[in-house]
Parts: C-alpha cells; sequence; structure tokens
C-alpha cells in the first residue's frame, strides 16, 4: 500500500477514536444581535479534524438526521461544512435571512462526525441570531435601585485567634494576714493593712510556764497608731500576741514576744527564757 494512503487511513482511525469519545461541540458569537444584510462572525468548536457541518433555519424544531433530533425546522439551510483544523476550531461568517424580511430571529447549529456522511453525529446547542431592526428601542432606560434586602444570617464564628504574649508581672501586692489555724507570725518582715489586725508570737519549750510577754521597742512606746496585747497561747505550746493598726500613717515598727522561764531559786520568778522579733509594716489605711 502506498505510504500516503496509509498515513490518511492512519489519520482517519485517530479522527474516528477522537470523534467517539468526543464531546458536543460548541456554537459562539460575539454579538447575537445582527443587522439585516450584514454578517456575523460565528465560532465552531470541536474534535481537531473532524468533520463538520453549519445548518440554519428559521424555527428551532422539527428536523432530525440520522436518528438525532435538532434544534432546527424543516425549512433547514446546510450554510457551510468542511474539516476542523487542527486546533478544533473554525470561524464562518453567516448573514441571517433578516433584509426585507420581518424575522425577529435565526437559528444555528453545528454538528461533527468522523465522516462526510455525518452517519454518526455530534450536534452543539442553538444558537439565535436576532434582527437588530426589531430589538430596537425595546430596552428601556434602568429602573431605580430596589430596596435594600434584609441582612442575612449571622455567619459561623471563626476559628479562635493565637494566644498573645504574657504580660509583664505585676507589683507585689501586701501580705495577707494568716488564715484560720495558721501560725502566728514568729519571725520576718510583715505588711499589715490599715484597719486590720494579725498576730504574732514565739514557740515556748516544754516545760516553760504557758505566759508571754508581749511588747514593741521603746521607741514605739506611746504610739498611737497601734496596739499591743496578749491574745494567749495555742496548742504546741506557742504563745502570741496580736497587734492592731489603726492605719492613720505608713511606718514600720518592731515587736517582740518572750517566754518566761522559772528560776532555780526557792522562790521562783520569771527570766527571759526566749524571744521572738517581728517586723511589721503598718500600712496607712485607704481613704
Amino acid at each position: 500500500m502506498h505510504k500516503g494512503r496509509i498515513a490518511a487511513c492512519l489519520l482517519l482511525l485517530v479522527v474516528f477514536s477522537r470523534v467517539a469519545a468526543a464531546q458536543a461541540p460548541t456554537l459562539q458569537a460575539a454579538s447575537t444581535v445582527v443587522t439585516p444584510g450584514q454578517s456575523a462572525a460565528v465560532r465552531l468548536t470541536g474534535t481537531p479534524f473532524a468533520h463538520f457541518a453549519l445548518i440554519g433555519s428559521v424555527t428551532n424544531a422539527g428536523f432530525s438526521f440520522a436518528g438525532v433530533p435538532l434544534a432546527v425546522g424543516t425549512d433547514v439551510v446546510v450554510l457551510t461544512t468542511g474539516v476542523l483544523d487542527g486546533t478544533g476550531t473554525v470561524t464562518i461568517a453567516v448573514t441571517p435571512p433578516f433584509l426585507g424580511t420581518t424575522l425577529d430571529r435565526y437559528y444555528l447549529q453545528g454538528a461533527i462526525a468522523a465522516s462526510p456522511s455525518f452517519s454518526s453525529l455530534l450536534a452543539s446547542a442553538s444558537l439565535i441570531l436576532r434582527n437588530a431592526d426589531l430589538i430596537s428601542g425595546l430596552t428601556g432606560p434602568a429602573g431605580p435601585a430596589g430596596p435594600q434586602g434584609p441582612p442575612g444570617p449571622t455567619g459561623p464564628a471563626g476559628p479562635t485567634g493565637a494566644t498573645g504574649a504574657t504580660g509583664p508581672t505585676g507589683a507585689t501586692g501586701p501580705r495577707g494576714l494568716p488564715g484560720p489555724g495558721a501560725l502566728p507570725w514568729t519571725t520576718g518582715t510583715q505588711d499589715l493593712a490599715g484597719g486590720t489586725a494579725a498576730a504574732f508570737g514565739i514557740s515556748c519549750a516544754n516545760g516553760q510556764p504557758l505566759a508571754i510577754t508581749c511588747g514593741y521597742l521603746p521607741f514605739d512606746e506611746g504610739a498611737f497608731d497601734m496596739r499591743v496585747s496578749f491574745s494567749g497561747h495555742t496548742s504546741g505550746n506557742i504563745g502570741q500576741c496580736t497587734v492592731v493598726n489603726t492605719g492613720v500613717v505608713t511606718r514600720t515598727a518592731t515587736y517582740k514576744a518572750l517566754c518566761p522561764a522559772a528560776t532555780a531559786a526557792a522562790s521562783p520568778g520569771l527570766t527571759q527564757a526566749a524571744e521572738a522579733a517581728v517586723t511589721v509594716t503598718l500600712l496607712k489605711r485607704e481613704p
């Protein structure tokens, strides 16, 4: 067999297989409104190298071919036929029969097939060209904008944002009072808010009398912003005193708690056996 005929056969086989697997072609026009006597550029897109046909009619139903119903009437006219190029497209100038008539529209349809007989074809959707003389003036000016519609429903909440950076550490607040059952202050420096009271004391050794002496340093004697009094003892042989801050001024004072001890003399007396010193910052009462 001649090489040219072999190549043609192979090309025909490729076209047959592509058309068999292809989708319907598309038919488009840059403008579908045509002035009578003028033409419109129509673009048909389909399978590369497939056979094509472009048909036209003044009606859009009633005709079929090869068992395929088409969107044209029995007055159908074959406008042109040919073969699509390697891109699968062709552009055709179509002059609809509007001149001297009252036709307001003209229906076009494209078809592709693997052979020129179109025994098995794929058809495009209908494309309608409209008579510019009959539709001019039918479109009036745009009407006023309609009222605004009601707001739509609230959308779902967005995702939680990233955690922000940790802020700087705030200033240390004043020390709170001992809670119920807490041991009294026995040493160190403590803060006492104005208008509040706290206990301080000392743990007396076993065998010592359950007594305690409370007081503050001599330079605090007679001060009008505090009161110190003995407040008994707790379990564990801890004697404690109470200091009350009246909150007149802010200053620091030192208090002592003493445990007495029996002397070795026949007539026992009390001597200092141990002491606890507590420095308290008395804070002025807030207004």
